[in-house]
């Protein structure tokens, strides 16, 4: 029989949803960058050849659902559609939200990108491009 390596058994690979949160927030950090699965992959730390090929079909995904513009072939970038709001922080139960000064629909708000925001402050949001099936989401760029 083989011994099965205890560090090989402990690390798990991650699941699609996971993924396509990384890839995501990659190319919201990376704005205006064209990168392709390889590039990706890189950024992420995902060394696993089957887990590459599961980044490409992602990028594609997200590329039919409006999320990202195909530049050329294999390569892709983040559809800027949001841009800067300002509005008020508020919280409602363990969500985030800013409500905009002008109106129109509260932005979510992921807890990792509240930038230390409190309570009922004035804040600053950079928009994202939105996803089939959900609200708007945002992150707090400046309080």
């Amino acid at each position: 029989m083989k011994k099965i390596n205890n560090q090989k058994r402990q690390q798990t690979k991650p699941r699609k949803s996971e993924l396509v949160n990384k890839v995501v927030n990659s190319f919201s950090q990376n704005v205006g960058k064209t990168l392709n699965y390889r590039q990706l992959a890189k950024l992420i730390e995902v060394k696993d050849e089957t887990q590459r090929i599961l980044l490409s079909e992602i990028m594609y995904e997200l590329h039919l659902q409006g999320i990202l513009e195909e530049v050329s072939k294999g390569k892709y970038r983040l559809i800027v559609r949001g841009g800067e709001i300002e509005g008020k922080f508020i919280r409602d139960g363990v969500k985030s939200f800013v409500v905009p000064d002008d109106g129109g629909e509260p932005i979510f708000i992921p807890d990792k990108k509240t930038n230390t925001a409190m309570l009922n402050d004035q804040v600053r949001v950079f928009q994202y491009a939105r996803r089939r099936a959900r609200g708007p989401e945002g992150e707090i760029i400046e309080i």
